[in-house]
């Protein structure tokens, strides 16, 4: 009687063998590298933020109830949506950077996290 196989998460192996964990890590920090570049190519400064965990579950929720998953690229737009409407408000209107002008929509955005999709990619691709 054979084992049932158990089913990981994650990406499968494109070899015959797993990727060992020093290639996860190169992996992830390649793709960290390509983000950061194609913000800074666009004009934006790659920050960390801190989050709530019931504002991470609450969002995460929001996206749910529209049957999606809340993903990097989305609550990178969220954020960008909440700090447009907060910056907009009466009381910040009279700076002098909400005056020059703020980015109104995540098109921006949503072109940098593809650029930086595609350059991955391509990395992947040259790797094999």
């Amino acid at each position: 009687m054979e084992k049932p196989t158990k089913e990981t998460r994650g990406r499968k192996p494109t070899g015959e063998k797993a990727l060992t964990n020093t290639e996860k890590s190169r992996r992830q920090r390649v793709k960290k590298t390509f983000s950061i570049k194609a913000a800074e190519e666009s004009g934006y400064i790659p920050t960390m933020i801190m989050l709530n965990k019931q504002q991470l579950e609450a969002l995460n929720e929001m996206e749910q109830g529209f049957g999606n998953q809340l993903t990097q690229d989305k609550l990178d737009a969220w954020v960008f949506i909440a700090l447009r409407e907060f910056l907009k408000d009466d009381m910040h209107k009279n700076l002098e950077s909400v005056k020059r002008g703020l980015p109104e929509n995540c098109h921006e955005l949503s072109m940098i996290q593809t650029t930086a999709k595609l350059k991955f990619q391509q990395w992947e691709k040259n790797q094999k």
